[in-house]
C-alpha cells in the first residue's frame, strides 16, 4: 500500500494543478493576513510612516478589480497557449511526451501565480468598506476601512505577474524546442541511472549477471512457490523492493519478481512466485500485491526503459518520411551515446538479494547495458538503416561508445550492432554510394575500436568516424 501512496503522490506534485491550487489556497491566507494587519495597525500608522499612499474605497475597489479582471484572462491566455504547446508536442514529437509538458515547473508556476494573484485580489475586495450605511445594509454603523497594506501587495503580486508573463513568452517556444526537450530527456536518463547504479567501475565492463548464481539453492527456492496472481490489468508503475525485503525477511519467505517497472500485467497473470507454499494464505498474498503499483499508464519513476522509448519515439517520428529531419535523430543519438557510456561505466547489482544471514530472500529481473543497447537499437535500426546521415551518425555513436569500454562482453554487444545497423542499411539504402559510405565506415570503426595505432591516429583528425568525414 505504501507503495501505491508514494506513486500517487509523485504524480500528484508532477499533476498541472496541483501546484496552481497550492499558490491560490495560500493566496487566500495571504490576504487574510495581510487585512488582518491594516486591521490592527490600522490607515495613520501605514501612511504617517511614509510607506503607504491613503486610497479612498471607490479607487481601491476600482484598482483591485482591474488588478483581479485581468488575471483572470491571461491566465485563460496561458492556459490555451499551454494547451496549444501540448498538442504540438502529442502530433510532432510523441503523445508519450505530453507528461513533460504537464509536469513542467515553469507553466505550473506561471498558471498559479495569476490564478493566486486572483483570488488575493478577490478576497481583499471584499474586505473594502465605503463608510456608507443604506437602509438594510449589512454595513450600518461600520466605519470606513480600506487596507492599505494589502493593497500594496496587490500591486507588487501584478507586478510580479507581469514578470512571469514575460517569462512565460519566453519559455513556451523554448520549451517545444527539439533539442530542448531531448536535452531534458536525456539529463534524466543520466539521472535515473546515477540513482539507480550510483557504484562505478571505471572503464565499463558489462558484467553479465546469471540469475541463478547459486543455482542450488535457487532452483530448490523455485520448486516450492505458488504464483500470487494479478487483480488488476495496466502497466507496473513502481516496486517498493524495501517493502519486499521486509516481507520476505518477517515471514521468512522466499520471492521472485516475475515483472519490473514499466512491464504491463493482465488480471489473472503471475505477478511474483512466493514460497515456501505452505506458508501462503490470503493475507500473504495480497501484501505480496500491494508491493507494486499497477495504473493505466507507465511512469518515468524506476523505468529507465520509459524515458529511452521517449528518445527513440522522437527517432522514429524525425526519420518518417512525412518529417524526414535527421538533424533531430542525430540529437537523439547523441544523448543515447551520453546514456550508453555511462551506463557502461557502472556497477550493475546482482538480481538476487540476500538478507543477513546469506539467506535468498530476492529474484528480480535486472537492467544491464546489454539489455539498455538491444532496446536503443533494436527499435531504432529500422528508421535509421533508411537514411544515410542518420546510419553514418549512429556508427559513430557506436564507435564513440565502443572505444570508451574495455574489451569485453559490452563492446561485442556494440559491434554486434554495428553489423546488424550495416546489414540493415545495405537493403534499406537505394543508392550504392551510400551503401558504400556505410561499409566503409563500418571497415574504419572496427579498425578504430580493435586496432590501437589506428585509434591513436584517427583521434587527431576532427572527424575520425564522425558522420561528417
Amino acid at each position: 500500500m505504501r507503495v501505491v501512496i508514494l506513486d500517487w503522490l509523485r504524480e500528484l506534485r508532477a499533476s498541472y494543478w496541483f501546484l496552481p491550487a497550492l499558490m491560490a489556497l495560500a493566496a487566500v491566507v495571504l490576504s487574510f493576513v495581510c487585512t488582518g494587519i491594516d486591521q490592527w495597525l490600522g490607515l495613520n500608522v501605514l501612511t504617517e510612516l511614509g510607506l503607504l499612499t491613503a486610497n479612498q474605497p471607490d479607487g481601491a475597489r476600482a484598482m483591485l478589480s482591474t488588478i483581479a479582471g485581468s488575471m483572470i484572462g491571461v491566465a485563460g491566455v496561458t492556459f490555451s497557449m499551454t494547451m496549444v504547446t501540448v498538442s504540438f508536442a502529442a502530433g510532432q514529437i510523441g503523445p508519450r511526451l505530453m507528461q513533460n509538458f504537464m509536469r513542467d515547473r515553469g507553466n505550473q508556476v506561471t498558471l498559479g501565480t495569476f490564478i493566486a494573484t486572483f483570488m488575493y485580489c478577490l478576497m481583499v475586495l471584499r474586505a473594502v468598506r465605503s463608510g456608507e450605511n443604506p437602509v438594510g445594509s449589512a454595513e450600518i454603523g461600520v466605519a470606513a476601512f480600506v487596507p492599505q497594506l494589502s493593497l500594496l501587495v496587490a500591486l507588487l503580486l501584478a507586478v510580479c505577474s507581469v514578470g512571469v508573463l514575460i517569462y512565460f513568452i519566453h519559455h513556451v517556444p523554448e520549451s517545444i524546442n527539439v533539442s530542448h526537450v531531448i536535452a531534458g530527456v536525456g539529463r534524466d536518463l543520466e539521472r535515473m541511472i546515477d540513482t539507480q547504479f550510483p557504484d562505478r567501475i571505471g572503464a565499463g565492463t558489462d558484467e553479465a549477471l546469471d540469475e541463478e548464481a547459486d543455482e542450488a539453492a535457487y532452483a530448490e527456492r523455485m520448486r516450492d512457490t505458488v504464483a500470487v496472481l494479478a487483480k488488476r490489468t495496466g502497466y507496473i508503475r513502481a516496486v517498493d523492493e524495501d517493502a519486499v525485503m521486509r516481507l520476505a525477511q518477517t515471514h521468512d519467505l522466499f520471492m521472485r519478481l516475475q515483472f519490473r517497472p514499466g512491464d504491463f500485467i493482465q488480471a489473472g497473470q503471475t505477478l511474483v512466485l512466493v514460497g515456501p507454499a505452505n506458508r501462503i494464505g490470503q493475507a500473504l498474498s495480497q501484501s505480496s500485491r500491494e508491493v507494486f503499483a499497477i495504473g493505466a499508464q507507465r511512469s518515468r519513476h524506476q523505468n529507465m526503459y520509459f524515458l529511452i522509448d521517449q528518445l527513440v519515439e522522437i527517432m522514429g517520428r524525425a526519420l518518417s518520411p512525412g518529417v524526414n529531419d535527421p538533424f533531430t535523430a542525430m540529437t537523439c543519438m547523441d544523448w543515447l551515446q551520453s546514456v550508453l557510456t555511462t551506463m557502461a561505466g557502472r556497477r550493475i547489482p546482482s538480481p538476487e538479494r540476500y538478507d543477513k544471514n546469506d539467506e535468498l530472500r530476492l529474484v528480480a529481473s535486472p537492467i544491464t547495458f546489454a539489455g539498455m543497447a538491444e532496446r536503443i537499437f533494436d527499435q531504432s535500426v529500422s528508421y535509421v538503416c533508411r537514411d544515410r546521415n542518420a546510419a553514418l551518425h549512429m556508427l559513430k555513436m557506436i564507435g564513440e561508445v565502443a572505444t570508451q569500454i574495455d574489451a569485453g562482453p559490452a563492446r561485442d554487444v556494440m559491434l554486434r550492432h554495428a553489423a546488424q545497423l550495416r546489414t540493415a542499411a545495405a537493403e534499406g539504402l537505394d543508392l550504392k554510394i551510400d551503401r558504400d559510405a556505410i561499409d566503409e565506415r563500418y571497415q574504419q570503426l572496427l579498425k578504430i575500436v580493435t586496432q590501437s595505432p589506428e585509434f591513436e591516429r584517427r583521434l587527431d583528425d576532427q572527424g575520425w568516424i564522425g558522420g561528417s568525414a
